[in-house]
């Protein structure tokens, strides 16, 4: 027994209908693809030719008025520290002395011999 395969226009009909959207969206794909690098290679471009105009900065002015704030910066750290060291020792001062008056003022309150 000889068994062949006949293609019917309709077997071809379909077979093309088949493959035909595979191939269109291939070529969709691959020019979407392409416009999407050629726009790339462009911002690229212009990057590349912002960076070769690109001028060097003299910065040195900056990092010397840094070095001046820095310096004031410390100053007024190390005057804080010290004018709180003063706030301390006279609240200390303040508290000795007012504990001193009171006692003063008690004894002499308790002193009095109306005052029992």
């Amino acid at each position: 027994m000889n068994k062949t395969l006949q293609i019917t226009p309709a077997m071809m009909l379909g077979i093309i209908l088949t493959i035909a959207p595979m191939i269109v969206g291939s070529i969709w794909t691959a020019s979407n693809l392409y416009s999407r690098l050629e726009v790339t290679e462009k911002i690229a471009a212009n990057n590349v030719d912002a960076i070769a105009n690109f001028q060097e900065t003299d910065t040195s002015q900056l990092q010397e008025r840094i070095a001046k704030l820095e310096a004031q910066l410390n100053s007024i750290e190390q005057t804080t520290s010290l004018i709180n060291e003063k706030i301390n020792d006279t609240e200390s001062s303040i508290t000795i002395w007012a504990e001193k008056e009171f006692k003063k003022l008690y004894d002499i309150v308790n002193k009095n011999p109306l005052s029992q």
